[in-house]
């Protein structure tokens, strides 16, 4: 028998379906809420962006979640958003399909010490955030990422502070919000609370991806939620890894 609080892989599945399908009924109908859902195009690395928004409207989603293109990640490379007027062209086809961007997915890390490759990462953080403003997308992801072992523990959680700050900082007169998802190493509850915490803006939020914490923490869903979901971690979505979906919950 497990421990309180922990599951094997059956069970998490069984929890996690549960749980997911709480998310959606546990206050009332989906219909009823107008709750907006939205996929995530990692889950579809292979299609083209026509082919991305057909799908969407097909199956009546209200908006997508752009992690790559073609298997193109740097989203600014991507064709349909590597140029003003293609980035025209991407919103008047999105509109057209009545759908709308919900968050652009980047590699931007925050683990990194001072230096070159801490400056790419928030450069990258920058780029994705002057994007997600001319897109009318109003999220970012960014991943927290590693604790390495040359380097202090406590100084890495500060770091992602400090990254985040520094994003929301950059972001402040635009409409875009800067989420961190729980990912890499950041993935233990206390972790997560004590860097958003500290990383108190409110264009900051937490993305959780339940799926991903638990194949390392074996924490279940039903004990994470409520030290979550309440207002210092401003969670913002919940990633359900297992299809690559995305709950718009507000």
């Amino acid at each position: 028998m497990p421990a309180s609080g922990y599951f094997t892989r059956r069970t998490f599945l069984q929890k996690a379906s549960m749980f997911s399908a709480g998310l959606w009924w546990g206050a009332g109908s989906l219909i009823a809420k107008k709750q907006r859902l939205s996929f995530s195009t990692l889950g579809c690395p292979d299609w083209e962006f026509p082919r991305i928004v057909a799908f969407a409207r097909q199956h009546q989603y209200a908006a997508i979640e752009v992690r790559g293109i073609l298997r193109e990640l740097d989203l600014p490379k991507c064709k349909e958003f590597s140029t003003s007027a293609n980035r025209k062209e991407t919103l008047a086809r999105m509109s057209d399909a009545q759908l709308t961007f919900i968050n652009l997915g980047s590699s931007c890390t925050l683990h990194f010490p001072e230096g070159e490759v801490r400056n790419k990462n928030l450069d990258e953080g920058r780029r994705y955030i002057d994007l997600a403003a001319e897109l009318n997308c109003p999220n970012i992801r960014v991943f927290p990422n590693n604790f390495p072992k040359e380097q202090d523990r406590q100084k890495t959680l500060e770091l992602m502070v400090s990254g985040l700050l520094t994003l929301a900082e950059y972001a402040k007169d635009t409409s875009v919000n800067i989420l961190l998802e729980s990912h890499g190493d950041l993935v233990y509850v206390k972790d997560l609370i004590m860097v958003m915490e500290a990383a108190s803006r409110s264009n900051i939020g937490l993305i959780w991806d339940f799926t991903n914490m638990w194949s390392i923490t074996r924490e279940s869903p039903e004990h994470v939620f409520p030290l979550l979901d309440r207002k210092s971690t401003r969670l913002n979505s919940s990633h359900l890894g297992i299809s690559y979906a995305v709950f718009c919950l507000k």
